[in-house]
């Protein structure tokens, strides 16, 4: 009998490990963990700093709140390798708003910001899995690049496996009411490089890739001066697995921990019947 509750209760932790149950288990450290975010920054060239990063923000003014402006000084203590100043930002006279007077390096003149494809700015709040994107805009002479993204910012594929991506703009619709349209005959590139695709009449296009590792997405458009937009995609030679190994590993066992707790029973059974 003892034997028979000893897989009982092997087959029921097992089970709670496969459902997540164990994760309990493994968690420490802090409560509340910082919040990450993708960032990416351009600048008024058109160039990619760097794209889709993972930045985990502090409250680095002390102010209590997590902010673009935490954001901005966090990345660029982690990704900026240059000399002097990669960030600096100040309050202005007499109004004291927050302006940014070094990006990268370099005095950007006008930055724009975009959390989550929508317009912000230095003291914009953040939330945990939000995009964020800063780019300088060209000088005045100059025609102000339209602001342009894929539908996804993060893709995978493996093996054969294709992705479609859809190219959007700011614009109007029909109504003359703000709205995201597709933006036709645009060049992919990849990794800063032109590639043979192209988006069509309804701003998508189909990409197949070789090799492996992460690549960054990108768009241009000669004629049509737009901030880059970029994807990250993770590339992989073997094909898709499917379902999650970890959980499959959570159901091998509970079945094996079922099978050794059915077994001992039937040999109880059969034992019992002999002694019949």
């Amino acid at each position: 009998m003892h034997g028979v509750r000893f897989a009982a209760f092997m087959a029921a932790v097992l089970f709670l490990f496969a459902c997540g149950g164990g994760a309990a288990l493994a968690q420490s450290g802090p409560e509340e963990a910082p919040p990450t975010l993708a960032v990416t920054l351009a600048g008024k060239d058109g160039s990619l700093a760097f794209a889709c990063e993972s930045v985990s923000p502090n409250d680095a003014d002390g102010d209590g709140l997590l902010t673009v402006h935490d954001v901005l000084t966090c990345a660029h203590e982690t990704l900026w390798k240059g000399e002097g100043d990669g960030y600096r930002a100040e309050r202005t006279e007499p109004d004291g708003e927050l302006q940014v007077h070094t990006l990268w390096g370099e005095e950007p003149g006008a930055c724009a910001f975009r959390l989550d494809h929508l317009p912000a700015d230095l003291l914009t709040p953040v939330s945990d899995g939000d995009f964020l994107y800063i780019y300088s805009l060209t000088d005045e002479a100059e025609e102000t690049p339209l602001y342009c993204h894929f539908d996804e910012t993060f893709a995978s594929v493996a093996g054969a496996e294709t992705l479609t991506l859809t190219l959007l703009a700011d614009g109007t619709d029909a109504d003359g009411e703000p709205a995201q349209v597709p933006v036709p005959g645009a060049v992919i590139c990849i990794d800063g490089k032109d590639s043979a695709f192209v988006t069509d009449e309804n701003g998508e296009v189909t990409l197949a890739f070789d090799g492996s590792g992460r690549c960054v997405i990108s768009a241009r458009k000669d004629g049509e001066p737009f901030v880059p937009p970029v994807c990250a995609v993770a590339v992989s030679k073997e094909e898709p697995f499917a379902g999650d190994r970890a959980s499959l590993l959570g159901w091998v066992l509970l079945f094996l921990a079922a099978s050794a707790g059915l077994t001992v029973v039937l040999r109880r059974r059969a034992a019992r019947a002999d002694r019949l």
